[in-house]
């Protein structure tokens, strides 16, 4: 177990990653013969006044540690997101915020996120956040942020509740046991140099993984599991925006800041 460190004398950045094209969103609300102007990515829709990505982004704000957070965005949203920041934090210290250009793949815009931090000065320990989890909790990230510094590469993550079955041809062959399965979620967090290591050679092998917690398993690190929310919902069909738009008041304050 890591010595936890004194918080005055280590560094943490964040990677909010908000470069998705929210595709299967999209066909949904095409499907239900909803308007979708321009087709606009999930994280960029309203919620609560603002858009969806604002809700995450400000937690990691208002949390104090992070010394720079990279928002990643589709590239032709980069303009658009940077002067919607400059107008939402105009009395802040807003410069601590870089919003780039991610990739294709979410694990492109987490290496994009990480190479930024990189040149910016490198932090002691990154955590990175998916934009489409807006009622992410100023709990989870203080925890990302203890069990990072205290046991090393984290996760958040909740037990599953639900039964599951293998199914093959719509038939079930298997009950999964559930006893030791976890729903992960992000906030993930690690030391930053053992993170961008991993993403550079996964760069270099061309190897694709869904998630930060993956890619440091497959290279045979050690991730830990601190406990996480139900509420902590991941907007990715119609129906989880939805919710959100109905959990909004229990979770989210008038503004942001």
């Amino acid at each position: 177990m890591l010595q936890a460190p004194d918080a005055r004398q280590v560094s943490f950045g964040a990677v909010l990653v908000a470069g998705g094209s929210g595709s299967r969103f999209a066909a949904e609300l095409n499907l239900a013969n909803e308007a979708l102007p321009k087709a606009e990515p999930k994280q960029f829709l309203p919620l609560n006044g603002y858009r969806l990505y604002i809700w995450s982004l400000s937690r990691l704000y208002r949390n104090g540690q992070f010394s720079n957070i990279v928002v990643t965005v589709p590239a032709y949203f980069v303009d658009e997101i940077s002067l919607e920041l400059a107008v939402i934090f105009p009395n802040q210290d807003s410069s601590k915020i870089s919003v780039i250009a991610g990739g294709s793949s979410r694990q492109e815009s987490v290496y994009k996120g990480l190479s930024k931090l990189s040149e910016l000065g490198k932090p002691d320990f990154v955590l990175v956040h998916d934009a489409a989890r807006p009622f992410v909790s100023a709990k989870t990230i203080r925890d990302a942020i203890d069990t990072v510094t205290t046991r090393g590469a984290c996760t958040v993550a909740t037990p599953v509740s639900d039964t599951l079955k293998k199914v093959e041809q719509d038939k079930i062959c298997q009950t999964i046991n559930r006893e030791h399965l976890f729903a992960v979620q992000t906030p993930q967090a690690a030391p930053f140099d053992l993170l961008w290591q991993c993403h550079q050679e996964a760069a270099k092998l061309s190897i694709g993984v869904t998630d930060d917690a993956a890619i440091l398993e497959y290279f045979g690190h050690e991730v830990v599991v601190f406990a996480g929310s139900n509420s902590n919902i991941k907007v990715t069909v119609v129906d989880d925006m939805r919710a959100c738009e109905l959990l909004t008041p229990l979770y989210l304050p008038d503004t942001p800041l």
